[in-house]
């Protein structure tokens, strides 16, 4: 039996953290079913992983510059982009407008009933709030969240022997959201 596959969104906006973006891609590979296979676990432990594919999406096909790092090479288009079961949106600056069409491709994939999930690390969810699309949701977090926010992901849509297996590579151990010692952040600061 072929492993599912998931489809993958990276969102790449100019200036994002290069953290935000690469730590939770890395974080989540770990658990698809090449990474797993060359750990050479039995048959039966890797057929749980899943297949990802990665699409690193932008309004056109030129670079993209993040804080620091390389500069990524989009793979999509905000038009030519497939169906995607999730979106991660690294953060970058928040004070930026985002670039041409985005608004739009934004609203279009929350409206899909395909997409599982936004996942939004650190001030990508201030980059996405200019969309409207968060309007009624509570979100905020720094640029090491990006981590905890794939392993939590991690936890919750794969296989446990996976995960295990997954966090174990990385050697990673998440950080709970609750209680957050970076609650005092937002004091005096009215959420609705």
């Amino acid at each position: 039996m072929a492993p599912p596959t998931l489809h993958f969104g990276l969102l790449l906006l100019p200036g994002y953290q290069w953290l935000d973006a690469a730590g939770p891609v890395d974080y989540i590979d770990n658990h698809s079913y090449p990474m797993i296979k060359r750990l050479g676990v039995p048959q039966e432990v890797f057929d749980k992983a899943p297949v990802i594919e990665w699409h690193y999406i932008s309004n056109n096909l030129e670079l993209v510059y993040a804080t620091s790092g390389p500069p990524q090479q989009p793979t999509k288009t905000y038009n030519d982009c497939p169906e995607l079961d999730y979106l991660l949106i690294p953060g970058p600056s928040p004070t930026d407008p985002l670039p041409e069409g985005c608004t739009e491709f934004l609203q279009k994939r929350f409206a899909d009933p395909k997409l599982k999930a936004l996942l939004l690390v650190c001030t990508g969810s201030l980059a996405v709030s200019q969309t409207g699309i968060l309007d009624g949701y509570h979100v905020s977090a720094g640029i090491t969240s990006g981590l905890d926010l794939a392993a939590e992901f991690a936890r919750k849509h794969f296989d446990k022997e996976i995960v295990e297996l997954g966090r174990n590579v990385a050697e990673y151990e998440s950080n709970t959201s609750h209680p957050d010692p970076f609650a005092f952040i937002l004091d005096g600061i009215k959420l609705d």
